[in-house]
């Protein structure tokens, strides 16, 4: 079942109901900025700034991989994920997943976000499957990212014959009261990820169903939103269009279509980051958009 199907993301939301949205979660400086961009120079004289569309309503997201094995510089080149050829070899092979990075560059309202971090994958042994959410909560600031790096997500998941599919949702959590229930997610229980056995195991079923409640009850209210919302599948087919599977780690970034190409940025392995390849003056080195980086290992 789709614990999102009711809940779009805020890029999905009529303007109406962002403007109501802001102001439950007393963003009036993001109220004048929408006011600016609705009023043009006539609003920039009143006093509205306007630094364009906000980069949290973008429902586009953008594919890229990161080879480990091939590279050996500081800086590692950054290709989209559909452009390079998949391994074989992960066929109905175990993998570990891992959540690398939660960057924020903005989002809704101001101080520091908690963040509820939900990630699907589909555990496919024994003609079986099994549906896995992985749910964590993070505390992060605007231009900042989450304290983690190589966090579990999915400990041995079968790849099925076909590849492995993803969904990532991230939801702003606004209230005191939805805080304290997120805040389940913080426990060690969950902080360690999803084990998984060679068999199906009924026992997570009712693991996984308690925490897909918790995020339902979070979602059931005003002050609580999706951000970002992306699916990913990866398979060997050979195809130009398809991301592929292979050993190293995804970066997806939230941004429009039109202002985002893989060419400019590369990965700094010293300050563990996504950065602009090559700079000019006045350029911004870090972007200015949100994103997400996991990576995939195959087990021993």
């Amino acid at each position: 079942m789709d614990l999102f199907i009711e809940h779009p993301v805020l890029g999905d939301l009529s303007e109406e109901q962002i403007n109501d949205y802001l102001r439950d979660i007393n963003a009036a400086d993001e109220i004048r900025h929408r006011l600016g961009a609705s009023y043009g120079a006539a609003g920039q004289a009143l006093g509205f700034l306007d630094f364009g569309a906000q980069i949290w309503r973008c429902t586009n997201h953008h594919f890229g991989f990161i080879d480990h094995q091939r590279q050996q510089n500081e800086r590692l080149q950054i290709i989209p994920a559909n452009t390079m050829a998949p391994d074989s070899s992960l066929r109905n092979a175990r993998i570990k997943v891992t959540l690398d990075k939660l960057r924020v560059a903005k989002y809704p309202g101001g101080g520091e976000h908690t963040i509820l971090f939900d990630f699907f994958g589909r555990n496919q042994v024994d003609k079986e499957t099994e549906d896995l959410h992985y749910n964590s909560t993070y505390r992060v600031r605007d231009g900042d990212s989450a304290g983690i790096n190589g966090y579990p997500i999915f400990v041995n998941l079968t790849v099925g014959n076909d590849g492995v599919a993803f969904r990532c949702s991230t939801v702003n959590v606004q209230s005191d009261l939805d805080e304290r229930l997120a805040s389940v997610f913080d426990s060690d229980v969950f902080r360690q990820g999803l084990t998984l056995t060679t068999n199906a195991q009924p026992a997570l079923r009712p693991f996984v169903e308690m925490a897909n409640g918790v995020v339902k009850n979070i979602l059931a209210r005003n002050k609580s939103r999706r951000v970002q919302d992306f699916s990913l599948g990866l398979d060997f087919a050979p195809s130009a269009t398809a991301a592929k599977l292979r050993e190293g780690s995804y970066v997806v970034v939230q941004a429009p279509e039109d202002r985002w190409s893989w060419s400019q940025w590369s990965y700094d392995q010293q300050s563990a980051r996504v950065a602009r390849s090559e700079t000019k003056p006045g350029d911004v080195d870090t972007p200015i958009y949100n994103y997400i980086i996991f990576s995939i290992a195959r087990m021993s």
